[in-house]
C-alpha cells in the first residue's frame, strides 16, 4: 500500500436491509475513501457452524473495494461470539466486567 493518509470507515454490508453494495462502494470512491474496515462482529456469519467457515458473502465486498482502489482492513470478530461457541464452551460469553480476579 502506498504511503498516504488513510480515510474511510467501518462498513457492515452484511447488516444492510437490501443489496446496496455497488451503490455504497461507488459513494465511498466518490468521497475518496482509501480504506474500509470489514468483518467485525460477524463471527457467526464467518463460522455458521462450529468448524465450518463461510467467506463467500465477503468476496463481493473485497472485490468491489479492490476494483475502486479502496484498501480493506479485515477485523477480528472476537467480541461477537456465536451461539455455537457458547454451546461448545459454556461461559465463554459471560463477564462480570469487574477487575476482581
Amino acid at each position: 500500500m502506498p504511503p498516504r493518509v488513510l480515510f474511510g470507515a467501518a462498513y457492515d454490508h452484511e447488516y444492510q436491509p437490501h443489496d446496496r453494495l455497488t451503490e455504497d462502494l461507488d459513494l465511498m470512491a466518490r468521497a475518496r475513501f482509501t480504506v474500509i474496515r470489514v468483518g467485525e462482529s460477524v463471527w457467526s456469519t464467518l463460522e455458521p457452524d462450529n468448524g465450518r467457515f463461510d467467506l463467500d458473502w465477503l468476496r463481493p465486498v473485497l472485490d468491489g473495494a479492490h476494483e475502486r482502489g479502496i484498501s480493506v482492513i479485515l477485523g477480528t470478530p472476537t467480541y461477537a461470539v456465536p451461539p455455537t461457541r457458547n454451546r461448545c464452551a459454556p461461559g465463554t460469553t459471560r463477564s462480570k466486567g469487574t477487575s476482581s480476579p
